[in-house]
């Protein structure tokens, strides 16, 4: 059962990607964030945690900034 769970849980987030259309605003989701690095969400919310990417809370939801993400990748090229 939890496979499927897991299972799931994949569709919906691959359905909410497909759906998503880009903003270009300065504010991304974390599903706008991890489309834009081609990481998974959870990956976002690791970098998030280890203070790698900025992020603001809206209520309930995260967003990060895409400032942020251009930095961040800008930082991985300099290494």
């Amino acid at each position: 059962m939890a496979a499927e769970l897991e299972a799931l849980r994949d569709a919906i987030e691959q359905v909410e990607a497909a759906l998503a259309k880009p903003t270009g605003g300065s504010l991304l989701t974390v599903v706008e964030a991890a489309r834009e690095l081609r990481v998974s969400r959870s990956r976002v919310f690791q970098l998030l945690a280890a203070g790698e990417l900025e992020g603001v809370r809206i209520g309930r939801s995260r967003c990060v900034p895409r400032r942020s993400i251009e930095e961040f990748v800008a930082r991985l090229g300099a290494a």
